[in-house]
């Protein structure tokens, strides 16, 4: 039996990166797999202490020590209820943005980093918005915005599935685009491509 512990994130484990990890485990006779879920800093600790095999993350490699390999690409967005006026926009600007009630992830996440870099080449901050609350849960952020408590910024990837049954809104930020790799991280000595080549396989297969 080949047993393999994989890092996600939460973001990750939201999106269709779990399911497709789990297909693959179910397709593959003697193989388990071992999902932990962290943010992206810990998941490097991790990778550097052999306490998982492998990563997956929303943004590329940024440690010299290991290889990276495409898994797809993501965006931050906008997500409003669909009960929200913005959803009836194709885009929401800043002053708009500013006048709603946001429920934001915490800090150490790579949505809430993302977010706050596109602001600073915009020369705003956090402080010039209207956060109402930070969670560390995205199911949790999800709910409350699919009950217009507030909005939220949220990778698209973790909505798919409410945004085709028109519970959620998604909306680009004018003049903000944020888009992310979605890359496996894994040591140089990882010997093993094919679990590589399967994840990928098993990724697109739900994509499609």
């Amino acid at each position: 039996m080949f047993s393999f512990t994989i890092g996600i994130t939460h973001t990750s484990e939201s999106s269709l990166v779990s399911n497709a990890l789990a297909n693959y485990a179910y397709s593959k006779d003697g193989l388990h797999i071992t999902i932990v879920t962290d943010d992206i800093s810990n998941l490097y600790t991790k990778l550097e202490n052999y306490e998982i095999d492998l990563a997956i993350i929303e943004a590329r490699n940024s440690d010299p020590r290991y290889r990276s390999l495409l898994l797809d690409t993501d965006s931050i967005m906008l997500a409003v209820s669909a009960n929200n006026p913005l959803a009836k926009a194709s885009m929401v600007t800043i002053d708009e943005l500013k006048k709603q009630k946001m429920i934001l992830r915490l800090p150490g996440s790579a949505t809430r980093q993302m977010f706050e870099a596109s602001l600073a080449s915009a020369e705003l901050t956090i402080h010039d918005f209207n956060v109402m609350l930070e969670v560390d849960s995205i199911a949790t952020i999800k709910d409350l915005v699919i009950k217009d408590i507030g909005v939220a910024l949220l990778a698209r990837s973790t909505c798919r599935n409410l945004e085709i049954l028109n519970k959620l809104v998604l909306l680009p930020i004018d003049g903000m685009p944020m888009i992310r790799e979605v890359n496996i991280v894994y040591p140089k000595d990882f010997d093993h491509p094919e679990v590589l080549d399967g994840i990928v396989k098993s990724y697109k297969a739900l994509a499609k």
